[in-house]
Parts: structure tokens; C-alpha cells; sequence
């Protein structure tokens, strides 16, 4: 108690010496709680809309889903995806890319269409992307015969697939065109890629995928089987 009135005594004390220096108006500062409150929704704002700039233009994360890549990916595994590296340089052989099969929408977004700026900071809803590999590039000669790939009538040596190539909708032989790109999953007899879909367009390409998340027991590099 008497630590209390001590405690009261001197804070009295404090403020009696502000009034005499100050004025006799002058009031103690309370705190603003509700500018304390608007700083700290303002600050989760820019957080929230640092990060989507940065998963819109620089990098993201993606789940597999599907056997189309094994034995290189697998179903569920996650995935690091760098999207600065192709403003720079163009995709080449043996890249792990991520392309949009199917664009999707911002229909989630109220007011989207007389604001279209805000599509760039979301993601869109219902889109689909696949995960496949370069194989032929701008100019490559590229034909699928007797179980394999041919780049410029020379078989291309390919450690890491699974199964045979067989050649499907897509006619074949056939040149790729400029900033266009031959995408085929690593597991050939099992993946939806370049030979039903045909040439791949640059600006379909999202980014390159650089190692791999999760699970943390195969964490890393995905470029291993190159070899």
C-alpha cells in the first residue's frame, strides 16, 4: 500500500512539474487505441499484398498432382517455381516448367471488371497448370519414333523417363517455331503434354521449377537424373 501512495505521489508530482512547465492545460497523452488499431490493419495490408505481388511475379509454390512426371516428380510433392528467370533468358532444354493449361478467372474478385489493375496482386480461380519438361526449343526438328525422341534426326539421350515415347495426336515430324517450346511429361506413357497439345507459346510458360520443398527427405535439387 505504502509503495502504492508512492507511486501516486510522485506521478502527481511529475504532472504538477509539466503544468508548471507546459501550462495548465496540459494533459497527459492517453493512448489512441484506434490509430494504434488502423497502423496494424495497414500493416498486415501491405504484408498480405507484398506477398501476392511476389507469388504473382516472382515466385511461388505448386503442388504436383498426377504420375505424369514420375520417376523425377511425384503426386503431392511441393515444389519451388522461379518466374523472374525467363524475363531475362528463354527456356532451354531439360527445364522443369510450369505452363497454364487452362486460364481461370477472377469472378471471386467483387468489381475485378471496372478494376482490372487488382487481377494482378490475386490469383486466378480455377485455373489448371501442368508440370512438364523442355524438350525441343525454338528451331529443333522434332520427330517421336521406335519408342523415342529425335531432336534434329539425333535420339536424344534421356536418363530420366519412364517408359517409352510414342508419338499421339500431334503430327510429327515437325520444326518449332519461334518463342514456342516442346513440353512432354518424364512418365511418356502416362502424361497429357506436346504431343496432344502441340507447340507451347513462351508466354504459357509461368516459370521454371528449381528444387523441390517437401517432403524434406528427397528437399533439393530435381536436376539430379540429368545424367
Amino acid at each position: 500500500m505504502g509503495s502504492w501512495n508512492n507511486y501516486g505521489k510522485s506521478d502527481k508530482v511529475d504532472i504538477e512539474a509539466l503544468k508548471k512547465k507546459y501550462g495548465v492545460d496540459f494533459q497527459s497523452p492517453k493512448p489512441d487505441y484506434l490509430k494504434e488499431f488502423i497502423n496494424w490493419v495497414m500493416l498486415i495490408i501491405a504484408a498480405v499484398l507484398i506477398a501476392l505481388v511476389i507469388r504473382t511475379f516472382a515466385f511461388e509454390w505448386v503442388v504436383v498432382s498426377g504420375p505424369s512426371m514420375e520417376d523425377t516428380l511425384y503426386n503431392n510433392e511441393i515444389l519451388f517455381v522461379n518466374k523472374l528467370g525467363y524475363i531475362y533468358s528463354e527456356p532451354q532444354r531439360g527445364d522443369i516448367v510450369i505452363m497454364e493449361y487452362k486460364k481461370g478467372d477472377w469472378n471471386y474478385l467483387p468489381f475485378h471488371e471496372l478494376f482490372p489493375f487488382v487481377t494482378l496482386f490475386f490469383p486466378q480461380k480455377n485455373e489448371v497448370n501442368y508440370v512438364k519438361r523442355v524438350v525441343g526449343i525454338p528451331g529443333d526438328t522434332i520427330d517421336i519414333r521406335d519408342g523415342s525422341v529425335y531432336i534434329n534426326n539425333v535420339l536424344l539421350d534421356e536418363p530420366y523417363i519412364k517408359g517409352l515415347s510414342y508419338p499421339k495426336s500431334f503430327e510429327l515430324p515437325a520444326i518449332i517455331p519461334n518463342d514456342h517450346v516442346f513440353l512432354l511429361g518424364d512418365n511418356r506413357e502416362n502424361s497429357q503434354d506436346s504431343r496432344n497439345l502441340g507447340f507451347i507459346e513462351y508466354e504459357k510458360v509461368k516459370g521454371k521449377v528449381t528444387f523441390r520443398m517437401l517432403p524434406f527427405d528427397s528437399f533439393g535439387n530435381i536436376y539430379n537424373n540429368m545424367n
